[in-house]
């Protein structure tokens, strides 16, 4: 390999390496955990800054006993227009255009003993930025692979 192909192979390898990073991070937004007694339905704000794709967790931690049933919704706070829903535990994706204030509303009842515990996360997925740089780095190894079949 001449010196100016170790550069490009570099370069190439560099990018993609940061584009299977960026994938990886994401910016939380609300992480809460609750006990709950009996029936419960909870409203919880938070604030988007940015519009984007975001993902909600929700988990339920079986202490002291498990939650029978749980439902999760997401809500924009202004107009309580319904962004996704989800029954029991998991994740929920939903799509955010305008950035504001939403609402996560958690309803639950409790199996035997009566109480249980949940925890609720909700955080930014970066597809965009991610997928630039994935293919960037990807287009560099290609180009690295085609100069090295020419000479």
């Amino acid at each position: 390999m001449k010196p100016n192909q170790y550069l490009h192979y570099l370069v190439g390898t560099v990018l993609l390496f940061m584009g299977i990073c960026s994938a990886q991070a994401s910016t939380v937004v609300l992480e809460d955990y609750q006990s709950i007694s009996g029936y419960t339905v909870s409203n919880t704000p938070f604030v988007v800054e940015q519009a984007g794709t975001y993902e909600a967790f929700l988990v339920d931690l079986k202490y002291p006993a498990a939650i029978d049933n749980l439902f999760l919704g997401i809500l924009d706070d202004v107009s309580f227009t319904p962004l996704g829903f989800r029954y029991g535990e998991g994740s929920l994706i939903f799509n955010v255009s305008t950035p504001g204030q939403f609402v996560a509303q958690f309803m639950g009842l409790p199996g035997a003993g009566g109480m249980g515990t949940y925890a609720l996360q909700i955080k930014a997925i970066p597809i965009p930025p991610a997928a630039m740089l994935l293919f960037s780095g990807l287009i560099g190894l290609v180009l690295v692979a085609r100069r090295g079949s020419i000479a």
